[in-house]
C-alpha cells in the first residue's frame, strides 16, 4: 500500500508515544530497578539485543513496583494481608502485559527512524490484535486492582505505613498510564504495521 494511503494521524501518534516513553527512560534509575516479572527478550528474535523485548523504561518500571509491593507484602499485619492481595492480582496482570501488551512497543523507535522489520511485524501484529481483544478485560483487572488498592491505603493508613500509600498511588498512575497512552499505542503499532506492511 502507498504510503500517501496511510492516515497521518498514526505516525504522529506514534511519534508523539515514543517521546513519552523516552521521558519515562529518562526519568528511572537503572541501577535501583527491582527484578521484572516475565521475561524482557521474549519478542522479535529479527531484532538485535539492543532492540529486542521491551522498552527498558517499562521493564525498569515493573520491576520497581514489584519491589515496592513485595516490601509492602513483608510489613505483616493487616496491610501486608491487603499487600498480598494486590500482588495476587498484579503478578497475573503482568504476566499479560509482557506477554502481548508492552512487546509492540519495541518497534516504536524503529517506526520512528524508518526502520524495516519485516520478520517482527506479524508479532507485532498479534500481540496488537491480542490486546485489542483483550482490551475490556484489561480494563476490568485495572478496576479490580484499584479495588484491591483502596483496602490496601486504609490498612496503611491505620497501620501508619506512608511508603505503602506512596505505592498505592505510584501504582494507579501507572495504570492510568497504561489506558490513556500505552495501551493505544501498542494497537496503533499493530495498526500503523498491517497498512504499511509492504513498505516496512
Amino acid at each position: 500500500m502507498a504510503a500517501r494511503s496511510i492516515p497521518r494521524w498514526i505516525p504522529v501518534t506514534i511519534g508523539v508515544t515514543a517521546l513519552v516513553l523516552a521521558t519515562e527512560v529518562a526519568r528511572h534509575d537503572p541501577d535501583s530497578a527491582g527484578t521484572p516479572v516475565g521475561n524482557p527478550t521474549m519478542i522479535y528474535e529479527a531484532f538485535d539485543d539492543e532492540e529486542g523485548g521491551m522498552p527498558a523504561s517499562l521493564v525498569i518500571e515493573h520491576g520497581d513496583l514489584n519491589a515496592m509491593l513485595e516490601a509492602a507484602t513483608n510489613l505483616g499485619g493487616t496491610t501486608g494481608m491487603a499487600a498480598a492481595r494486590v500482588e495476587e492480582l498484579m503478578q497475573a496482570h503482568f504476566r499479560s502485559e509482557e506477554e502481548f501488551a508492552i512487546p509492540p512497543l519495541a518497534l516504536l523507535r524503529p517506526l520512528a527512524e524508518g526502520r524495516t522489520f519485516t520478520a517482527a511485524a506479524p508479532a507485532a501484529i498479534a500481540m496488537s490484535d491480542r490486546l485489542k481483544a483483550d482490551w475490556p478485560r484489561m480494563l476490568q483487572e485495572h478496576k479490580t486492582i484499584r479495588e484491591a488498592l483502596s483496602v490496601l491505603a486504609v490498612e496503611a493508613r491505620v497501620e501508619q505505613h506512608p511508603d505503602v500509600l506512596l505505592f498505592v498511588e505510584r501504582l494507579k498512575r501507572h495504570a492510568l498510564e497504561e489506558e490513556e497512552i500505552l495501551y493505544p499505542a501498542a494497537i496503533l503499532v499493530g495498526e500503523y504495521v498491517k497498512v504499511s506492511g509492504s513498505k516496512r
